[in-house]
Order: C-alpha cells, then structure tokens, then sequence
C-alpha cells in the first residue's frame, strides 16, 4: 500500500504503509533513497535501489497508479503521466583518486567486522586509515536478513546468563563435527580454520555483543546433534530483521566514532594490480548514483562481496553439475571482484554441486486464488499467519511423500531427505497421478513442506483436512505452465521430452516400494510412501531449486589471503571473506556460515594490519 498526495501540477509527499509483507531493512532503503530522488525530479522514472530491486519497483508501480487515478480524477488526458515518467539525466563526474591504507569492499557481516576491526587496531597505535564500500544502500548484507550465527562458549555471555558455565563440552563438540562431517572432501583444507571456531568463535562473538549485537542462550542447529553453539539473534527467530538492523547501525556507529569511513551505493568492480611488487595495491569503484569514478589506492584490499550467487553464468560454470539456479537470495551479489581476482590468477575452491540450496518452488507460482487468514502469527513476518491454495503446485515439489524425477524420468534422491531438489538439475519434476490427487483431496495433506519463504504461509496450510479446491488449482498450473498433464505414464514421459520406458519403470519401482513399505533404492521412510495408484491421468509438476548463495569462491590460505592458482604462491595484499571464500566453513553446524562471515571478517582484519605492518 501507498498514498500518493498532490496537487494541481507536482507530487507532494509518497508514504509506503507499514503494514506490508516486505522485508523491513530492504523496504526502508526504498523510502530514504528512492522516494526522495522521485519527490525531487517529479518523477518514476529514477534508478532502482540496488539491494532492493523487488521492492523499488512494487513502489515504482503504486506511485505510478495513484498517479493515474489522480490525473483521471482530475480531468487530464492520460498522456499527463508522461510529464511523472522522464528519466532523470546524470552529468558525468570527474575521476576521484583515493588513498587509504585499507579498503573493505562489502559491508555484509564480514566486511563490515572486518572494517570495525582494522579501525580498532589502527585507533590503538595513529591514525585511523579504512574505507569500506557497499553497492547497495543499507549495510549489513545478507548477514542483517538471517535468523542466528554459531559460536562455541563465549565467556562474556556465559558470564551474564549461564553463571559462568560452559555450555558445551569441546570434545564433545569436536566429535559432532567430526562426525558430521564424514565424507565431506573438504575436511582438510577447512581444517586450518577449526581451531579458530573451536578457540576463538566465542571470543567473536563477545566482541560483537560488545558493539551492539544482541543474542540469547543457545540452540541446536537444524541437524540435531545436541550441541548448544547456535546463537539467535535477540534470542529469538524470524521476523526481527528491523532490530537486527540496528545491530549494524551500532557497530557502524563505532566504526565512524574511530574515524572509518564508508560509501553506500558504491560498488567495486576491478583490483589494482603493481606487476613489479605481485600485490594488489587498491580498487576501482563508481557510485550506484551519479557515475562517480573513483580509484581507490591501498596496502591492502579485503573482500567481502557476497559471493557470486546472483550471476546465473558464473553459478553454471562453477557448479561441477553445470546447473545455474535461480537466487532467493541477495541478487547483487554478482561475483565482480572474485572475476577480478580470478583474472589475476587467483585460485578457487569449493566447487560444491547444488551451491546453498535451501529453496524450492514450482516453475510457475499461482496467484489467482484467495489468500486466507488463521489464527495465530507467522513467525518468519510477525504478521498474521496465512495459507492459500495457490501453495499446492509448490508442496506438491518439496513433500516428503511424493516422487522426484530427473530430466531422464529417473528417480533421483530421497524425497525426504534434506533439501533434496537441487540433485535433479535445474529442473526436477514431483508426479503424481489423479487417483493420488483426489485421495489428498478428500483426506488432505498428511505431511508437508515448504519452499523456505517462495508461499504464502510457514507451515501454515491445514493438514488432514479436505481440499475441495484441489483439481480447480491443477488446472490453473496446467493452464500457467508449471503442471504438465498426461493419460499414461507414457503419454506424460513424451510431453516432458522423456524416454517413456524409463519413466514408466520409475513410476512401476516406486509403487512397489510404496506398496511394500520398503524403499530398496534411496530408503525413504515408510511413513511417506505413498504410492500414485495404477490408474491415469498422471501429472508432472514442474519445480526449480532456488539458491540461497554461492558456496565456494576463493582460494585462501590460513591467514585469509587469497592465493594464485598454484595454491602456493599468496596475492600479497588481497584477503577474502565471508560468502567469497564459504568453502572453507570448517563444520557443518547450524549457524556456520553466518559465524564464518564475522571471524574470517575478524581475523583477515587483524592479519591485513600484520601484512601492513610487515611492508
């Protein structure tokens, strides 16, 4: 919802309603950035807020319709709009030329602690000399949008809620992640980095309270195994993004009061390279704004981009499977400075199939029928919780009792398992068959599970009750083109491009295992066995993985130095961070990557100040 006020001839004010479904971080960038340029210039027609893509253009689009219901209103001819849509024109800027000693690209969790800590380090011996840049227009990075972060015993925060006691045995802890990370072949580069989480994670952690952040006791992860290392931030989960925010504004506060500096909206793209030296000496930048050139000249460059999960080509070239999936999440994140690197000879590491797929969703999300409101709160918004059964395409992809296929017709993964869908490529197909459609229609879902944020209620759709709606939302998806319907199993396989036998012999093994109760190929549990009967029409939803970010990146050594593609020889000067080197998180515990974001942050800091020293 927007107001739009005017009067005969200008916009006078623009207010976005609180009461949206918007992630509240990204949705204010829009209103302190974009709303004021189109008061300003009397215009749509402005730059979209880098970072908030999504959310600049559903304001564009409700400014623009008041806009047109006011010039009707008002008697003027429809070309009036016009006058509202002229892009504004920028004046090219003069190149500006830098010096610092350090410069942060990112300002995500990583770079923004490691920027916090060069400015600590630096304060305790001179002059505080750090520039940290952020493409988009809010810090904070992906790291202000999640939920909670990993450490191990953090003293101070024992001290003021767990009498001093430790939480977790270490040993104990080691043995969970040892096991845990059975089969993983990146043990033993990550192992260089363990001692640092098992040691000092805590010590991070602390430091972060100590500059604002807030958490409560710890949790287990996702997996279960009994360790209380992760930490949720305000001690709870879900929708509290707007404080988490203001953990950020906190840090950054004493980020500036030491005398660091920072530019929003300003993006990184190329490294600066002395051949002689064989270090990279600064960066090249431009303002998201005005086209501002600037050269930033330093002793050290610190990389925290946030990987490369938002350039569809670069997560097709990287990914051993050769699948680019679509991005749930920061879509900014397109990988520019780890190409610049790369162009250097750096090396990469971490070429993990599948990248950090959390999602799924199907090909085509409906929208055509009613949202409905229950009682109760989601608690990933705060707002009231919901269901719809638009949602039925996309549980029919991520149940836990249905069958996935490949693109070859072949059954390819535990359906149960956990996030199963990247395996199928960057399209999988659930079947299932009429005869298995009206029995959940008249008995509804018994199991569940969700896209992770693509529907439109958290868990909240009704199990065990009819769904009278069922056929009404299949023909939609038919018609929009996510379900693909066919009388046989035959007829179905030649519609999707398949060899018939084969997906006929799937569906045959699957109903036998259904029928016996006893997956012989993957193991599924009986409980979510549910066999597609042996009658037609048979239905193919379509479902695509949708991915959370990149996982691998850059190749580091202990010190969080980039390293040449011989993995031997160091770029001197060049350290990555957080989403830019995730191959390295050293276990594989609930909150790993996030607490992967601070520490390399923390400590890339403290070895850039070492390097500099050193010269």
């Amino acid at each position: 919802p927007v107001t739009v006020t005017v009067d005969e001839e200008r916009i006078l004010d623009i207010q976005v309603a609180a009461d949206n479904a918007e992630t509240e971080p990204i949705l204010q960038t829009v209103i302190d950035n974009m709303i004021p340029e189109m008061l300003e210039n009397q215009t749509v027609s402005v730059d979209t807020v880098t970072g908030a893509t999504v959310s600049s253009a559903a304001v564009r689009m409700a400014v623009t319709d008041a806009l047109t219901q006011a010039l009707e209103a008002g008697g003027a001819p429809a070309s009036a709009l016009s006058q509202f849509q002229v892009s504004v024109k920028k004046e090219p800027q003069e190149t500006q030329v830098l010096d610092v000693d350090v410069v942060v690209v990112g300002m995500g969790g990583a770079g923004t602690a490691a920027a916090m800590r060069i400015a600590e380090l630096q304060a305790e011996n001179g002059p505080v000399s750090v520039l940290a840049l952020e493409k988009t227009a809010r810090y904070g990075g992906t790291s202000a949008l999640t939920t909670q972060t990993m450490a191990i015993n953090p003293r101070q925060l024992e001290a003021e809620i767990n009498n001093g006691e430790d939480w977790v045995d270490t040993e104990a802890v080691v043995d969970a992640r040892n096991h845990s990370f059975t089969g993983i072949a990146q043990v033993k580069e990550a192992d260089s980095f363990w001692d640092i989480y098992l040691n000092h994670s805590g010590d991070v952690l602390d430091w972060q309270i100590g500059h604002g952040f807030v958490f409560g006791a710890p949790t287990e992860g996702f997996f279960g195994d009994g360790q209380l290392v992760v930490y949720n931030y305000g001690g709870t989960v879900g929708a509290n993004k707007a404080e988490i925010a203001t953990y950020f504004d906190r840090m950054v506060e004493d980020y500036t009061e030491l005398g660091g500096e920072y530019l929003l909206l300003t993006e990184g793209y190329e490294l600066l390279y002395d051949e002689a030296s064989e270090s990279v000496t600064g960066v090249k930048a431009h303002s998201m704004t005005d086209g501002t050139e600037y050269e930033i000249h330093a002793k050290a460059v610190i990389l925290g981009t946030g990987g490369f999960g938002g350039d569809p080509e670069l997560v097709r070239n990287y990914n051993s499977n050769g699948c680019s999936y679509r991005i749930i999440g920061s879509a900014q994140n397109d990988g520019k400075m780890l190409k610049s690197a790369w162009e250097l000879g750096a090396g990469s590491f971490g070429d993990e199939t599948g990248m950090n797929i959390h999602n799924a969703a199907p090909s085509v999300i409906l929208s055509e029928f009613p949202i409905v409101s229950i009682e109760g709160t989601d608690y990933w918004t705060g707002r009231p919780a919901t269901y719809s059964v638009n949602d039925i395409p996309l549980f029919l992809v991520t149940n836990k009792d249905t069958l996935f296929v490949n693109g070859a017709g072949e059954r390819y993964a535990n359906e149960a398992g956990m996030w199963p869908w990247w395996q199928g490529g960057e399209q999988y197909y659930s079947i299932t068959s009429e005869e298995r459609l009206t029995e959940i229609m008249e008995q509804g879902f018994t199991h569940t599970n969700t896209g992770l944020f693509k529907n439109y209620g958290y868990n909240a759709f009704p199990l065990n009750t009819p769904v009278p709606e069922m056929f009404d939302v299949i023909e939609a998806g038919v018609k929009a083109g996510c379900i693909v319907k066919g009388n046989t199993p035959q007829e179905l396989a030649e519609q999707l491009g398949m060899d018939p036998a084969v997906l006929t012999k799937t569906i045959e093994d699957y109903n036998s295992y259904c029928a016996a109760g006893a997956d012989e190929q993957f193991g599924k549990d009986a409980e979510f066995l549910c066999g597609l009967g042996e009658s037609g029409p048979y239905y193919a939803v379509i479902g695509e993985a949708w991915n959370y970010s990149s996982s691998g990146g850059l190749y580091i050594n202990e010190n969080f130095t980039v390293m040449k593609e011989d993995l031997v020889t160091p770029i001197n000067g060049l350290y990555a961070t957080g989403t830019d080197a995730l191959g390295f998180v050293p276990s594989a515990f609930g909150g790993d990557a996030q607490a992967w974001s601070y520490i390399s942050g923390y400590y890339a800091a403290e070895n850039a100040i070492e390097y500099i020293g050193s010269r």
